[in-house]
């Protein structure tokens, strides 16, 4: 881009072309030196010199609070730019709520039921729910959530012939709300 200018600004002015005597190559001579014209295009803002993208670079990761980026001339060019610090993230509420650090009660429900392994179909039936969306919801992810009950094919949640059973954690929180309502 730099000699494409300094070529423009030089054709305005006089020059010297020589001839092919001595190679295939043409001498060519401006009245005026190139670096002359150059060094007053970059005086004048119409152009950068040359290297001097590192300098504009430096300062702005300066001005913007990142410190001095490091040139490596390896095989090429590399230039590595420091990250400023992340904020701290706000704690995320946790995404299967308990109740005073209890298992819901749709999660206990669930657990009391589960026999074995079962279908979505048998669990809504044996729940009296009708509405699949909120047995999925409140009953089925913060059972899986948390632990107490597990998918037949976990990496495939829609696999058709998918069942549920409980975990080795479900199961002692089934002997305890069994317990408890024994007692």
């Amino acid at each position: 881009m730099i000699n494409q200018a300094v070529d423009f600004v030089l054709s305005k002015i006089n020059l010297y072309v020589g001839d092919r005597s001595k190679s295939v190559t043409v001498d060519v001579e401006y009245e005026i030196p190139k670096q002359v014209v150059t060094e007053a295009m970059y005086l004048r803002g119409a152009i950068e010199r040359m290297g001097t993208g590192t300098e504009e670079m430096t300062k702005q990761c300066l001005v913007k609070g990142l410190g001095k980026p490091e040139f490596i001339p390896n095989h090429g060019f590399q230039t590595i730019i420091r990250r400023t610090t992340a904020p701290p993230v706000e704690q995320i509420p946790e995404k299967y709520p308990t109740i005073n650090g209890q298992v819901t009660e749709q999660v206990q429900s669930l657990i009391k039921i589960l026999f074995n392994e079962m279908d979505r179909n048998e669990l809504q039936e044996k729940l009296h729910l009708t509405h699949r969306e909120h047995f999925r919801i409140s009953y089925l992810q913060p059972a899986i959530g948390q632990g107490f009950v597990a998918m037949r094919f976990p990496k495939n949640p829609n696999h058709p012939k998918q069942r549920y059973l409980l975990t080795a954690k479900g199961i002692e929180l089934k002997n305890k709300i069994t317990n408890n309502d024994k007692a």
